[in-house]
């Protein structure tokens, strides 16, 4: 069953798809052979996973109706929201988090970016989606285009992030780009998970 349909029968652990060996396989025994698990520990440690551009995570703000253009691709598209606060939240599955090296933000030339976004615009994270912690702030710095935070140690490792904003138009913004890894929030070495068994699609 697991050599025939493999697309519709499997077996997952931490939502990692084993690699069925037949060989290793018995009439009563299935064995397979399961990936390098992405977790806090095993990619500060053995460097598992490697930094890319993150997606899949939940989008939700103040202003949903134009929340898309901040994901799509395109730097022409335009984010608007004009409460007196405002915010763009990203939040990883339950279970995970964001551990992130790089944030991208992209600002276009119609409005004047030091009036409106420095000191003003804030990247935060929480654990709880309720606390935040201001970790990057938009400063005089800030230009058109491409405006970006880096850290190369000590990389923020949340569940929970967004972008903040206060004033009319604290949150014009064209894209984003989170950069890191999405990865199990588990510190410690020997992580255990439940086998799922997969049949006929239905697991």
């Amino acid at each position: 069953m697991l050599k025939s349909s493999p697309a519709n029968n499997s077996i997952s652990i931490c939502e990692q798809k084993c690699e069925f060996k037949e060989g290793d396989s018995s009439a009563t025994a299935a064995k397979c052979l399961l990936p390098a698990v992405s977790t806090v520990y095993s990619d500060a440690n053995f460097g598992i996973s490697k930094s890319h551009k993150l997606s899949g995570f939940t989008i939700t703000s103040t202003s949903p109706e134009t929340q898309g253009a901040l994901f799509d691709g395109d730097i022409h598209n335009t984010y608007i929201d004009s409460s007196s606060e405002c915010h763009i939240q990203m939040t990883f599955k339950e279970g995970y988090v964001g551990a992130i090296d790089k944030v991208k933000v992209f600002f276009s030339g119609s409005i004047n970016k030091i009036n409106a976004f420095s000191d003003k615009l804030k990247f935060q994270s929480s654990d709880d989606g309720n606390t935040w912690t201001d970790i990057y702030t938009v400063d005089e710095n800030v230009h058109t285009g491409w405006n970006y935070e880096e850290w190369t140690e000590n990389q923020p490792k949340h569940q929970y992030y967004r972008f903040a904003g206060t004033g009319s138009q604290g949150c014009h913004l064209n894209e984003i780009e989170l950069w890191g890894v999405e990865t199990i929030n588990d510190n410690v070495a020997g992580l255990t998970c439940s086998p799922k068994l997969t049949v006929n699609g239905v697991s």
